[in-house]
């Protein structure tokens, strides 16, 4: 089944001339979240499980059993398979680390095809994954506020709220024609929005309060490394939508089974991704472990 964002090329076409593909075309484009939304939505009128593939990914032999056998553990909410670079020889993503602070990056990125990674996820890549229907009955769908990125790490990080482990099968394999870059200016104003979309929805007062100085210091740093992204009019976004927060937020709150502390531990307190590493970074790395280490104590 395919769920087409209003493509304006040769897309819904080609699409079509696959029959024994259901063909969901859209009139305008929804962004990510809710297309994939509407697929599962589908998928689920029928069957108990649902896999979201990207269109630039190509999958492997035998990928898809591991994954479903993997779901049949009830303490499970999402997995991932092993998501490998176009060639077959490198990882993309081995699962997605979050830092403390809301930024996430894939783990084990361009590392050799055997390197070896924690089963268990702080969050799952969008490019593919599986989940349950009993799940998202319960979480609901991706967050459509999130109109392109940070989704994944959203979803990934309201499902262990719920209470669900998140895994990744090694026996599944694809992959995924991916290439790292921040200098788009609107990829890096959709990747800041939901990074603090992730920290004003998903955190307690509490853990805000506490982290706020670490905060502080992050947006500092990022408005001396991109000072032409507009800052202020990302936090005018986030002021405006202020209603869909607070009511994000309690629905949060209805389903939390684990503390901020909790989630928090599997955390990275260090920005530990190889292509943007330099002194500055590891400076900032260092200091920010420190903050952590303590605030881990006050939350």
């Amino acid at each position: 089944m395919i769920v087409d964002n209003a493509s304006t090329d040769d897309t819904p076409r080609l699409i079509k001339s696959y029959t024994h593909v259901t063909f969901l075309p859209q009139k305008v484009n929804h962004g990510f979240a809710k297309g994939v939304n509407i697929g599962i939505d589908y998928v689920f009128r029928s069957f108990d499980c649902a896999v979201v593939v990207n269109p630039d990914v190509q999958v492997r032999e035998n990928w898809l059993p591991p994954l479903l056998s993997a779901l049949q553990k009830k303490s499970v909410g999402l997995v991932q398979p092993r998501i490998m670079l176009p060639d077959g020889k490198q990882v993309n993503a081995l699962g997605l680390s979050i830092t403390w602070f809301g930024l996430s990056y894939p783990i084990g990125y361009q590392s050799d095809a055997a390197v070896a990674a924690p089963r268990f996820l702080p969050a799952v890549s969008g490019a593919c994954f599986a989940l349950r229907r009993d799940v998202y009955e319960l979480v609901g769908g991706l967050d459509e506020n999130l109109f392109l990125y940070a989704e994944d790490t959203e979803y990934s990080w309201r499902i262990r709220l719920a209470g669900y482990v998140l895994e990744r099968s090694d026996a599944s394999q694809v992959n995924h024609h991916y290439t790292f870059s921040y200098t788009n200016s609107r990829k890096l104003f959709n990747l800041e929005f939901g990074r603090l979309w992730l920290l004003v929805t998903l955190l307690s007062w509490r853990s805000i309060i506490v982290l706020l100085p670490l905060f502080a210091v992050v947006e500092l740093a990022l408005m001396v490394r991109f000072p032409r992204l507009n800052r202020v009019l990302l936090y005018r976004q986030i002021w405006h939508k202020r209603a869909l927060v607070s009511q994000k937020r309690q629905a949060v709150a209805h389903l939390r089974k684990k503390s901020d502390r909790e989630i928090l531990k599997d955390h990275n307190k260090r920005m530990n991704f190889e292509p943007i590493q330099s002194v500055p970074i590891a400076i900032f790395n260092e200091l920010c472990a420190a903050y952590c280490t303590v605030a881990q104590v006050l939350l």
